[in-house]
């Protein structure tokens, strides 16, 4: 144990090694997913408008360009994204390079735009909006269902980020990052209602802002300080477990994945830094494979491998589950696999879709 504050925190078991797997330039790196299929990491340069892909096995490289915001992307089953691009949602096939509009719930707001957006483990879309500048409290919480129906169920965000889903569906974490605070409701997945909005974390000047979050398969919420050089996991009841510092300040989301499911992917951002902040924000102790032991934080991708060896990432087990809730695959939601049912207990920042 060793103090951090006011707080007693435990250290990461098996001595977890920080690596940077990709000097990405990203200006607001976000919504990182791993697509195990493809044993790949998709995030977002989402001011830029780029889509990214990261492969141990095959590299980095670009998949998609748009002309505007990526605030995030869900896999879909059969191949490609749902994503938020500016105040839209999309189906988005790289491949072919084609965006398709699905739905624009905010005609009226036209200085508004996607900022993040889950899946939770019925295969039901939970997205946030938020005014471009962060200024007006008019962003909104929205739930889409499958059919592509759609409804807010939350409203009054500066910047929302997350959500998150505790592993039994009965919780959903969401933060408004402006007002330093991440609120805990009670979930009805079947309905797509939530209730009992409450505090769950308020953090303070000096822990920087909540960004993204993603839940691991023992309960613990995972959460990027941006502002604030690290990721904190959270246990159910709000006490920090265990906190993980990231040599750079902007820490903007963090995802779970690997072959085993036990390696945590984290991005930052360059955004709000001076050129002189840049310099002054060394990545000292990370191996980014070249001979250069002190390098500037310029908007990159990290890992962290071994969390596993004291901290579940994914673990799958056998489930009964009825058809009907079945038609997406990927760690935090049923899918299907060899033809038998699964179900992965964790919830990590991105899921497939089984969308029209």
């Amino acid at each position: 144990m060793r103090r951090s504050g006011k707080y007693e925190v435990c250290e990461l078991a098996g001595n977890p090694k920080l690596e940077c797997i990709w000097e990405a330039r990203t200006e607001l790196g976000e919504s990182a997913i791993w697509v195990d299929d493809e044993q790949a990491l998709y995030f977002v340069d989402g001011l830029e408008g780029r889509l990214l892909r990261y492969s141990e096995s095959e590299g980095t490289s670009e998949v998609y360009r748009h002309d505007g915001v990526i605030g995030f992307i869900a896999q879909r089953v059969g191949g490609g994204f749902i994503a938020g691009m500016d105040n839209k949602l999309y189906k988005l096939d790289t491949l072919l390079g084609i965006a398709a509009e699905v739905t624009c719930p905010e005609p009226q707001l036209p200085n508004n735009q996607f900022n993040d957006g889950k899946v939770d483990p019925r295969g039901c879309l939970w997205a946030g909006t938020l005014d471009r500048d962060c200024a007006q409290p008019v962003g909104s919480l929205y739930h889409v269902e499958r059919d592509l129906t759609w409804k807010a169920v939350d409203h009054g965000y500066l910047c929302p980020n997350g959500p998150a889903f505790s592993p039994d569906g009965r919780i959903l974490y969401h933060s408004d990052s402006m007002r330093r605070t991440i609120h805990k409701f009670d979930l009805d997945l079947d309905n797509g209602e939530i209730s009992n909005k409450r505090v769950f974390i308020q953090f303070d000047e000096h822990a920087g802002l909540p960004d993204g979050m993603t839940v691991d398969c023992d309960g613990r919420l995972w959460v990027a300080h941006f502002g604030g050089g690290q990721v904190t996991a959270f246990g159910p009841s709000g006490k920090i477990d265990a906190v993980l510092h990231v040599p750079v300040p902007n820490v903007t989301t963090c995802a779970f994945g690997g072959s085993k499911g036990t390696t945590l992917f984290i991005t930052t951002s360059r955004t709000w830094m001076t050129e002189a902040q840049l310099r002054e924000a060394p990545l000292a102790d990370v191996d980014d494979g070249s001979s250069t032991a002190r390098s500037t934080a310029r908007g990159r991708t990290l890992r962290v491998r071994r969390i596993g060896d004291g901290y579940s990432g994914i673990r799958l087990r056998w489930l009964n589950a009825t058809k009907d809730r079945i038609g997406l695959r990927s760690p935090d939601v049923f899918f299907v696999r060899d033809g038998r049912v699964w179900l992965s207990a964790s919830v990590t920042s991105g899921i497939d879709l089984a969308w029209p």
